[in-house]
């Protein structure tokens, strides 16, 4: 499997989409500090979120912004290429079992989202807090947001994954991951415009998507629970995943 792995990986480094990945995770960082620097001094600091580096470390998770949803879009053709170009038909041929490419596609897939929005994040971070200053911000709490979220990103990338190995088309891969995430987004967007903190806790408990969206301090054993969901979760995609995965003819 680590050879599958890393040659997969070469591949994809060697390819568009990474070059691609890398001057957006670069430009829009540097976006956003452009806008920062438009608007610092015409607008009182305590009425514009986006000068809290903090809250743009947290809002760099979301796959429905302008980067999270480019990448998440990558994601998917990428996926699903495997289909389109019979890539895996000649992982078959080559003697790789099912299970194997399906697990090394995960690896894969996993790997390429915890570097790239991990470093989104820190860049917009700091593209900020260069400008603004870090002195707000709350470094043990970033960290446990940090963990929360970016297990949440690799959760829903596994069942975009999941997706895509039962559609295997990029139109009907597309379609049904963006309306799953836009869909639990705007149930996580109604519960902050109710401000009911019970309501919007108890969801973020228990969906991953909802976890991108909350960014108050965790309470009790809130991490840890999430954390416990997050895997949950990735076991139940894991386990969907591979007893499809069995039932599609390659040839």
């Amino acid at each position: 499997m680590f050879k599958l792995i890393k040659t997969d990986l070469k591949k994809f480094i060697q390819g568009k989409m990474f070059l691609w990945i890398v001057i957006l995770v670069i430009f829009f960082p540097l976006l956003q500090a452009g806008l920062i620097l438009a608007i610092k001094d015409l607008i009182p600091e305590e009425q514009i979120i986006l000068l809290n580096p903090d809250y743009n470390f947290y809002s760099s998770f979301s796959l429905l912004n302008n980067f999270g949803l480019i990448f998440t879009i990558f994601m998917i053709v990428w996926v699903v290429s495997e289909f389109r170009e019979q890539t895996i038909r000649n992982k078959v041929i080559l003697g790789y079992k099912k299970s194997t490419i399906f697990y090394a596609k995960v690896i894969e897939a996993s790997i390429v989202t915890f570097i790239t929005m991990s470093l989104n994040a820190i860049l917009n971070y700091l593209a900020t807090g260069i400008i603004v200053g870090f002195k707000d911000s709350n470094m043990a709490e970033l960290l446990q947001h940090y963990v929360v979220m970016i297990l949440a990103v690799i959760t829903i990338i596994i069942f975009i994954q999941v997706v895509g190995f039962i559609f295997r088309t990029t139109g009907l891969t597309l379609g049904v991951s963006l309306g799953v995430i836009f869909v639990f987004t705007i149930v996580s967007s109604v519960l902050l415009l109710l401000n009911n903190d019970v309501l919007t806790r108890i969801f973020s408990l228990i969906l991953p998507f909802n976890q991108l969206q909350y960014y108050s301090s965790f309470k009790d054993l809130d991490m840890l629970w999430m954390i416990l969901v997050d895997f949950v979760y990735i076991f139940i995609l894991l386990f969907i995943g591979r007893k499809f995965n069995y039932t599609i003819d390659y040839r």
